[in-house]
């Protein structure tokens, strides 16, 4: 029993420890059995742990249960360890609990294993609803680029006609004007030269359909590559 590994102790009913295993001896640093038979708990604990220790031995003392529970001891100058603590009620000839039994196994590696885990988990957990709205980001400002660009058409079509119109109608001023001026027409002579020719070659018709051409290239394009990024996404 001495040597079985694992932690290994058992007390009276007045929860004096009466023996322990070697491993025990070792944690605690005793040297031997005799001096560490007579101690409870609050001779090697901080009193809120032996308080909390003396609770869940009492239970099994008085109700005969056996618990299986974590129980986090503190060492002083070294990091708190969790122990894995089996109690169980120890009992004389007629059936009478005269003390409880316990078994503990070290369990402090597992659970920084599995905090770790928590916290990756979490972690990862995270980036993925970040990445989730993000690409649901992403998707609003596509459509919203999306309605733009098509809300564009409209006043482009609007320019375009009204383009349209003036390169029609340009040549026919032009002549009504040239008329004019052979007339000798007083408000048509007071014309600007320079900017009646301008008028009259249709240039800011041509910058116009120009400028529409390159509108319609730049919706054509927005749309087409829209198009494939919300395809990418989806």
């Amino acid at each position: 029993l001495k040597k079985l590994p694992g932690n290994i102790w058992w007390k009276d009913e007045n929860l004096i420890y009466q023996g322990c295993n070697d491993h025990v001896l070792e944690a605690l640093g005793f040297s031997s059995s005799e001096a560490f038979v007579g101690k409870t708990d609050y001779d090697l604990w901080p009193k809120r742990i032996a308080d909390k220790l003396a609770l869940a031995d009492m239970k099994v003392i008085t109700t005969g249960e056996v618990l299986t529970l974590e129980e986090t001891i503190i060492k002083q100058g070294k990091d708190d360890r969790v122990m894995l603590t089996n109690k169980s009620p120890l009992r004389d000839s007629k059936n009478h609990i005269i003390g409880l039994l316990g078994t503990s196994t070290d369990i402090t590696e597992l659970k920084n294993t599995e905090e770790a885990l928590r916290q990756t988990k979490l972690m990862m957990e995270a980036s993925k609803a970040k990445a989730e709205v993000e690409k649901e980001m992403r998707k609003m400002v596509m459509v919203l680029v999306g309605d733009i660009v098509h809300d564009l058409r409209t006043p482009i079509a609007t320019i375009r006609t009204a383009a349209h119109f003036l390169e029609k109608i340009l040549p026919q001023i032009s002549t009504v004007i040239e008329e004019a001026q052979t007339l000798d027409a007083k408000s048509v002579s007071k014309l600007n030269k320079k900017k009646l020719a301008y008028v009259i070659n249709c240039v800011p018709v041509k910058s116009i359909q120009t400028s529409l051409i390159m509108m319609d290239d730049f919706i054509n394009t927005t749309l087409t590559e829209l198009t494939k990024a919300q395809n990418t996404i989806l």
